[in-house]
């Protein structure tokens, strides 16, 4: 009586060795097919088979672009990098105003000053520093929550 066992890896190899023939035939999934079977008879796969799926999934990669994103989601990491810097300046700004006022006997800076000040201290020019504060006022760069945290007061309807 033949051994049950032997009979199994002449089979197995009898199959790799069938969907060798189909992948050099032309038959892209033969390679992903041999995988699977070794892996389901917990057999290591043939070096035919790892080189192929390996070669496939590297030039993927290199011929993949990110996905495109659109609308509110098109650069998120971006817009809260803005946010942030966008917040230091309106804080910087509101602290050298606040500030000013709180201590007596110092000379109250104007709103433009403080612009001037915080934009010296950040190494920005004060335009920088006002377009950072009108940005962060306007409801589709920060969400309410932001402009409430930042004492900015709710807006007003132009209705």
């Amino acid at each position: 009586m033949a051994n049950p066992l032997a009979s199994l890896r002449e089979h197995l190899k009898q199959e790799i060795e069938r969907m060798k023939a189909a992948h050099d035939a032309g038959e892209e999934i033969a390679a992903y097919d041999a995988l699977l079977l070794c892996q389901a008879l917990k057999r290591p796969a043939p070096d035919w088979v790892v080189e192929t799926i390996t070669r496939e999934k590297m030039s993927g990669i290199a011929r993949k672009k990110p996905p495109k994103k659109i609308g509110r989601l098109a650069r998120p990491a971006e817009r809260h990098r803005q946010l942030l810097f966008d917040s230091m300046c309106y804080l910087l700004a509101k602290t050298l105003y606040d500030d000013s006022r709180a201590v007596p006997g110092l000379r109250k800076l104007s709103w433009y000053e403080a612009y001037e000040h915080a934009a010296e201290q950040l190494g920005v020019s004060e335009k920088t520093v006002r377009k950072a504060i009108s940005r962060l006022k306007r409801p589709r760069y920060a969400s309410w929550i932001v402009a409430m945290a930042l004492n900015l007061g709710p807006r007003k309807s132009r209705t």
